[in-house]
C-alpha cells in the first residue's frame, strides 16, 4: 500500500503500469491530489493521467477506511463505492486465475476474503483501478 502523499503522477503511473491486476491502494496520510478528486467526482468517472511518458485511464474509487470523511456525505454512496471496487477487483483476481474454487460471489469467497486481507484492502483509503 502506499502513502497517497509521497505519489506525483509519475510514480504513480508506473505503480499502476506494473501491478498484475491493474489496481493500485493507497493510504491517506495528508491531503493529496487523489483526496481533491474524490471529492469532486464519482468513482464511476473515468480519469486519465499522465506520466512516465504513458496516459493511463483509472477509476478512483474512495474507500475511505482509515480516513474518515470529513463533510457530510450519504453513507450509502461510500458502501457503493467500495462494493464496487471489491466487485471489479475480483473480476481481475479470477481473470488472472485465483479463484480455484469458481465462486461467484467476491462476500461468499474465503479464498477472496483471505486474498482482501493479505493486500490490506480494508485499510485502503483510495483505490486506483487501471481501465485503459
Amino acid at each position: 500500500m502506499e502513502k497517497s502523499s509521497m505519489l506525483d503522477c509519475d510514480r504513480t503511473v508506473e505503480l499502476l503500469l506494473k501491478q498484475e491486476m491493474g489496481f493500485l491502494l493507497l493510504e491517506s496520510d495528508k491531503k493529496s491530489m487523489f483526496e481533491i478528486l474524490a471529492n469532486e467526482t464519482s468513482f464511476k468517472d473515468k480519469q486519465v493521467m499522465f506520466g512516465c511518458g504513458h496516459n493511463v485511464v483509472y477509476h478512483l474509487y474512495p474507500l475511505l477506511y482509515i480516513k474518515k470523511r470529513e463533510e457530510k456525505t450519504i453513507v450509502a454512496d461510500l458502501m457503493k463505492s467500495r462494493a464496487t471496487a471489491i466487485k471489479n477487483v475480483f473480476v481481475r483476481w479470477t481473470a488472472c486465475g485465483h479463484n480455484r474454487h469458481h465462486a461467484k460471489d467476491p462476500f461468499a469467497s474465503k479464498a477472496f476474503g483471505k486474498y482482501l486481507d493479505s493486500i490490506e484492502f480494508n485499510k485502503a483509503d483510495y483505490m486506483l483501478l487501471r481501465v485503459a
